[in-house]
């Protein structure tokens, strides 16, 4: 059945692969007859980037696999939805607890087919994640040797690209991305992103606004735009994104701790103060986003509490460090001696 498949798919696209490649094709489609489904319904969850449509992937996901194990698709599956939910812009699992089961259900997933692009994609982003800087490189151009129309391969790798300051490389990763999947409502977001970490703000505030005209409920595209507004000095629309992108999310502390930052940015420090005692409180107990307590610092112009958490943060390897070299958030910082320890350390990470 995968080999008729294989055949359906190049006599309609008209083109002649040669007899491995035919192989891979089918490949891609082998799974129990159940599975493939499921596993359809779990990348319909991921694509909306939230938590709780990452949850419900992951469920999914889980279920190919019961159906049949050796259905590498789905591990790849269960490895993004592990990689993005230990995030700070999401802070549903602790890093130290996601991150470990994204890499081992990536590396299943290229157990099972080594060919697999969207496995060597999967083992890209658990690296990038881990701080593997060259690891998560050498994946993503693997990915995308095997499979040079696999969007989400465009994606992470400018993702990395981006938080390494190599802005030139990342917008043409993200625009290869676009051209392959235009409707992508998290790499259109992500793009918009990849222009704040450029620095290229009236760009980023463009990008970030046709993503909301595609859907004015993608919460995450309120995220990047409230950061990139505050960075501007336009502090009314950065509350207002904020106070949206909470509101989307039902009182997401990343948006919330942005939306204090603002505040405090525009002369009132209450809600910070506020918000920091409740966190501290939390933090004896549990597990709290990094970034959330960074920001709060930062906001209240605390830089010693700042250092403290951002030592944590590089101890859990948090994601919002991972573009520490080119964030505009952390310039108010970026002058001292143990920010340039940081990037430092950062930099000679294994």
């Amino acid at each position: 059945m995968q080999e008729e498949i294989a055949r359906e798919i190049t006599t309609n696209l008209k083109v002649t692969l040669e007899p491995e490649q035919k192989k891979r094709l089918a490949r891609r489609y082998e799974a129990d007859k159940e599975a493939y489904p499921l596993y359809l319904k779990g990348r319909y969850h991921w694509n909306k980037a939230t938590i709780p449509g990452l949850k419900k992937a992951l469920e999914y996901f889980e279920q190919a696999i019961e159906k049949d194990p050796a259905y590498g698709l789905a591990w790849a599956g269960v490895s993004d939805c592990y990689a993005m939910l230990g995030m700070d812009r999401y802070a549903a699992l602790p890093p130290k607890e996601a991150y470990p089961k994204a890499k081992a259900a990536a590396r299943k997933a290229l157990e099972i087919d080594d060919a697999l692009a969207e496995g060597h994609t999967s083992l890209g982003y658990a690296r990038l994640v881990d701080w593997d800087w060259a690891g998560a490189e050498e994946e993503f151009r693997r990915a995308i040797q095997l499979n040079p129309d696999f969007a989400q391969a465009h994606h992470f790798y400018g993702f990395l690209l981006a938080s390494r300051g190599r802005s030139e490389e990342s917008l043409a990763q993200f625009r290869q991305a676009l051209e392959i999947d235009p409707l992508s409502l998290i790499i259109n977001c992500d793009y918009g992103w990849a222009f704040y970490c450029a620095r290229r703000y009236d760009e980023a505030v463009d990008q970030l606004r046709r993503t909301l005209e595609m859907d004015a409920n993608f919460a995450q595209a309120y995220l990047w735009l409230g950061l990139v507004r505050l960075v501007q000095g336009s502090f009314r629309e950065s509350a207002e994104a904020f106070e949206t992108g909470a509101r989307l999310t039902g009182g997401s502390p990343t948006m919330l701790a942005g939306l204090a930052l603002t505040r405090a940015s525009d002369g009132d420090r209450g809600q910070a103060e506020r918000m920091l005692a409740e966190m501290e409180e939390k933090a004896k107990t549990g597990y709290v986003p990094m970034a959330t307590m960074v920001q709060l610092h930062l906001a209240l112009g605390n830089v010693d509490g700042s250092f403290e958490w951002l030592e944590r943060a590089f101890a859990y390897r948090a994601s919002f460090m991972m573009p520490l070299p080119v964030y505009a958030f952390f310039d108010s910082i970026r002058g001292d001696p143990r920010f340039d320890d940081l990037l430092r350390r950062q930099a000679a990470v294994p």
